[in-house]
């Protein structure tokens, strides 16, 4: 490993950074994800030709039994042989010896995937040159795109794509990061050739990020709001809440399913854009049974996406209208 060590630790002293992050990140929300629901509506979108994207957010490995984003990485990884555009994703919760394996493990599986992924450990259990080593030997063993997990926790994430894009001369590599998606960039995208039809499975305010850069749609992450697409998905009636309802997953129990806290409030708002669309201005106070506090959330939430040009038509009416429907 010594020489390509070298080589690398003179790159790092070269590296330019080309991204740029955008101001206001807004918060990751939630996880989980009924899995009989999710392989619907993967496999829903396979047949229409999507790319699926889906990552774990508890840092499970790529297949692991028990927990519900660890299913559904398996699920991912079972629906995705044989297609195109999986990306798998995960951050192995170990040390240098076993983080190692995890990576070499990987190589041994890109045949079942689409996107290799690199993932850093979270306690800095490699040192940069050593994780930037394996991402050269992936890039090099594979001709697949390649996602690089939270790599903020070594270089930020500006810094290290354009480290690798530019003086390593890897060109097919993906930046996710989890804590801020809005310094995920359009230029990871196009290197990874995600602009053409894509679903993400996983956070919601990523895939608000990612429909500003060319996603088609996502699947939320959030307890159980599994449902709700884009419209230009086409995977859901553009006026009506009748496949939603044969999946038994209305909008408003979807919603009061959610944890407290900051999932609960910010699962409210996703469910409201994403299913119903929105006016640029604020709905009346909102009548959903919600605390002062709560409302008062809402609407700075709201404000943010407005402000973001995230929402579209009808929002007022159709979302009161709707979730009366079910209080």
């Amino acid at each position: 490993m010594g020489k390509s060590l070298e080589q690398i630790r003179e790159i790092l002293g070269k590296g330019t950074s080309i991204i740029q992050p955008l101001p206001t990140p807004l918060e990751r929300v939630g996880e989980g994800l009924d899995s009989r629901v999710a392989r619907e509506i993967v496999e829903r979108a396979f047949s229409h030709g999507f790319h699926v994207f889906a990552r774990s957010t508890t840092g499970a490995a790529p297949v692991a039994p028990e927990g519900t984003s660890r299913s559904l990485i398996a699920l991912a990884s079972d629906l995705g042989r044989g297609r195109d555009g999986l990306v798998f994703a995960g951050v192995p919760q170990r040390g240098t010896e076993e983080t190692i394996q995890y990576i070499d493990g990987f190589l041994g599986q890109t045949r079942e995937v689409d996107v290799a992924v690199l993932p850093p450990p979270p306690h800095f259990f490699l040192t940069p040159e050593q994780v930037l080593y394996h991402v050269k030997e992936v890039h090099d063993k594979t001709t697949m795109p390649i996602a690089l997990y939270e790599f903020e926790r070594l270089f930020g994430t500006s810094y290290v794509l354009g480290i690798l894009s530019e003086a390593l001369g890897l060109d097919r590599i993906i930046g996710m990061k989890s804590s801020n998606p809005r310094e995920y960039t359009s230029k990871a995208l196009h290197i990874a050739h995600m602009r053409q039809k894509f679903l993400w499975v996983g956070s919601e305010t990523d895939a608000l990020y990612f429909s500003q850069q060319g996603c088609d749609g996502f699947v939320p992450s959030g307890a159980n709001v599994v449902p709700l697409l884009f419209k230009r998905l086409q995977l859901l009636p553009a006026d009506d809440n009748q496949e939603m309802q044969s999946l038994n997953l209305p909008i408003w129990n979807a919603i009061q399913s959610l944890y407290p806290g900051s999932r609960y409030r910010e699962g409210i708002i996703y469910a409201m854009h994403v299913l119903f669309g929105a006016d640029k201005k604020l709905p009346r106070p909102l009548e959903y049974g919600l605390t002062p506090v709560q409302e008062k959330t809402i609407s700075e939430y709201l404000s943010h996406a407005i402000g973001d040009g995230i929402l579209g038509k009808g929002f007022e009416e159709r979302v009161t209208a709707e979730l009366k429907r079910f209080s």
